[in-house]
Order: C-alpha cells, then structure tokens, then sequence
C-alpha cells in the first residue's frame, strides 16, 4: 500500500459539456496541451494516509473562523432530528464530486469521523472504478474473477455499457460472471458487511460464492439485497444479467437498526454537467435513501471556458434533479480551494521549454458562482475555497508539504486536513439549535 498510484483524470473537462442530451454546450480547455497532460495523469503519494483515529494537525493559516457552512434559510432540522436517533434509524449522506473524491482520501476522513459518532452501518457505496480502468480507493477491490467484463466510466465516450448514477459500470460479455469483492485495511480491521445492495439496470439472478448461502435475496430492476447469515470481509457475487445489462456498483453494509453509512460517488475529471448527463442521475441517488446530499464540483470548470451563466446553469439542473428525486433530502454545495495551472515556456537564452505555474483565477470565479446560488435558492454552502486559505492559499499549502506535485490535487496530508475540516464543519451544522 506504500506506493505512488497514477490514476487518469479520463478526459478533461472539455469534453464534457459534450456529454448533455442534445450535444449543448461545449467546454473547451484554456489551458496548453502540456497542462492537460498533467491534469489527465496527475500523481497522488498515500504514504502519508493514515487509517487511525487520531488527531489531525490544522496549520495555523487554515481559516477555522471560516470553517462553518452557511445555511441561506435552509431548515436542517428534520436532519438534526434523524442524525439524533441514528442509534435507531439509519442515516445516509451521499457525498459526489471529481477526482477530489474518487480516491475518498478526505471522504474517508469525514466518514470515519462521522461514523465514530452516529454509529458504523458499514462501508457503503463501492463501484467497479479498476474494473473500468481507473483507480479506486485504497480501502475496498471490486474486480470480476470469473467470465469477461466490459466496464465504462463517466468521462470516456463513447460508453460500451450502460452508464448509471455511479459514473461506472460493468456488463459481463456472457451474461454472465462473478465479482468479488472485499474492503481492505492497513490496520488489519476492515469494516465487515453482511449485507449488499447491488445497484444494476435489470434484475439480475444473484448467488454468493461457496461456502456462503445467503439467508435472502431480494430485488427488481433497478437494485438487488443480498443478506448474509455472518458479517465478512469478502465474498464473490455469481451475477447473471441479461443481455447488454450493466452493475454500477454496490453498497456493503451491516444489518443493524441504526448507524450512520457516507457514500461516495467520484470521479476523475467530472463536472456538473457530466452528472446532469447521466439518464436517471437523479433517481439512482435516490436509491441510497439520502438524508443529506453533499455535491464537490467547480473544479474543473475552472480548467475550461465556462461562463458564470452557464456554470450557474448546470448546478441548478442538477439541484432541480436531485431535488425532486430526493425530496427528503438536503443539498449542501461546496466551493474548491484555490489551485494553479502550468504553461510551457522558453526561456530566454534557453532552448528547451520550462514549465512554470501561476494561480488559476477562474476557481475564484466559479466559487462566487456556486456561494451565488446557494443564497439565491436557500441552498447552504460550505466554502472551502474561503477556509483552506481564501486567495493565496494554494502557495501555503505548497510550501506544508498538502498539495500534489501537480498544484491542482492535494497530498495524502492534505486531504486529510480538508476532511477533518469537513467533518467539523458538520458536526457544528449538525448540533446547531
């Protein structure tokens, strides 16, 4: 586990917008090809992660004042109430967003924390990410063991598979075949689940691998729970699907009344408008039973020639979705903290090209876009943007060792810093009277 691991940012965001019904707008990269190649293969160092629980040092330019998220006249008071018997009744968030979030280093922070509190229901949403060719979070493997797999993910088209609410999927070129899968720990105690919700586009027949028999298995088109008779670490799914139907992943859980399960749906390059590409976006979130949706995004439309109005414009089609097809939920938007982009330049006297970075101004301008919206439509904001630094902080974060080499992606130390950010920032959201 004490490796680099590479993982592709598929495409950037330019190709995206491309992605909406209709062909609608196009994004297009501001950026030199060189940048975008760092972009697509940006490099992320887990050597610092840590599976423990213990303290997590904020340096000292880390805005804490900042640190609260700004409720607009939102009610989270249904929210406080069901987090407030969660010993009894289940509580689910559902966090989505970019690269940021497909590795769930500061995700897996905030779960932890959160889960230490209102109680662990288990692992939750796992996809096919390596199936696809891409990486996956260091806590989990999902991988097909038996029959051919065809896999898509979100930023690569043409999809060869149906593409779900995940931003992954899986068909078996037969019908047939078998996932396995398992969580993982570097601390030797991986969160145990005895129970799996399998999220597809078509009832599939299910059957756990030998020695396993599973107690129940239930389900329709859409998703499928397979109960087992003891809690495990790992196990093998023979899945029979019908023809060109696809898995979009799979949440692993215990069968406990209570406690508290943060998923996480990321992906490497996305945007706002790559989710509102997805038919049945909406819908499929809903089927993790959200009580509070958490959407990171904003990133890499900084990367691209998006207008205000036009940034403005695919959060609100996604808000609208999710909005309706969770209407028990709460939506909190936040912003992303300052990064920089890097051109290629000669310098004088010089032959060869250097590369050099500055700040990229246009994170600024699509965080006012998304604090805009959020006080036009009563949408609470976290601005994340304001409490990493504000302008100048990805320097700061740089010179503490918490961003990446590329400047755009944090380090293992980083993300750890911002998902205790988070997590605090909750917690006082969650106990405010």
């Amino acid at each position: 586990m004490h490796s680099i691991l590479k993982y592709i940012l598929c495409v950037t965001v330019a190709v995206s917008a491309g992605y909406l019904p209709g062909g609608a707008q196009q994004l297009s990269s501001e950026t030199s090809d060189d940048d975008a190649d760092i972009r697509i293969n940006p490099e992320v160092d887990y050597r610092q992660a840590s599976d423990d629980e213990g303290k997590i040092e904020i340096p000292s330019f880390i805005k804490r004042d900042a640190d609260t998220i700004r409720m607009n006249g939102a009610d989270w008071s249904v929210l406080r109430h069901r987090l407030a018997h969660a010993d009894s009744s289940r509580v689910s968030i559902v966090h989505i967003g970019d690269s940021h979030l497909q590795a769930d280093m500061a995700t897996s922070v905030v779960r932890r924390r959160l889960q230490s509190v209102y109680g662990d229901a288990g692992r939750g949403l796992v996809t096919p990410l390596k199936m696809a060719g891409t990486n996956e979070p260091r806590d989990y493997a999902l991988k097909g063991i038996d029959g051919v797999w065809v896999s898509s993910k979100l930023m690569k088209r043409p999809w060869a598979t149906r593409m779900g609410f995940t931003g992954v999927s899986a068909t078996p070129m037969s019908g047939k075949g078998v996932i396995e899968v398992s969580t993982l720990s570097r601390n030797d105690t991986p969160q145990l689940f005895d129970r799996i919700v399998l999220f597809h586009s078509a009832q599939p027949e299910i059957e756990p691998s030998v020695p396993f028999v599973a107690d129940a298995v239930n389900g329709d088109s859409l998703m499928s729970v397979v109960t087992l008779p003891k809690p495990v670490s790992i196990i093998g799914l023979d899945i029979e699907l019908p023809a060109e139907e696809a898995v979009y992943g799979m949440s692993l859980e215990r069968e406990i009344p209570g406690g508290l399960l943060y998923h996480v749906i990321g992906n490497n390059g996305a945007a706002y408008t790559s989710y509102n590409g997805i038919d049945g976006f909406g819908s499929g979130v809903a089927l993790l039973e959200p009580s509070l949706i958490v959407v990171s995004l904003g990133a890499n439309e900084a990367f691209s020639r998006m207008t205000a109005d036009e940034m403005y414009s695919s959060i609100g089609v996604m808000v609208r979705n999710l909005q309706m097809e969770c209407p028990g939920a709460q939506i909190l938007l936040t912003t992303p903290m300052e990064c920089q982009r890097s051109t290629m330049v000669r310098r004088k006297g010089r032959r060869r090209r250097v590369r050099s970075y500055s700040v990229n101004p246009r994170v600024s301008a699509m965080r006012e876009v998304i604090l805009r919206y959020g006080r036009d439509h009563g949408i609470p904001t976290y601005d994340f943007y304001e409490v990493a630094g504000g302008a100048g902080a990805s320097a700061k974060w740089i010179s503490d060792g918490m961003m990446a080499r590329d400047r755009i992606h944090n380090s293992a130390k980083g993300y750890s810093v911002q998902g205790e950010l988070l997590y605090e920032a909750l917690r006082k959201a969650f106990s405010a009277e």
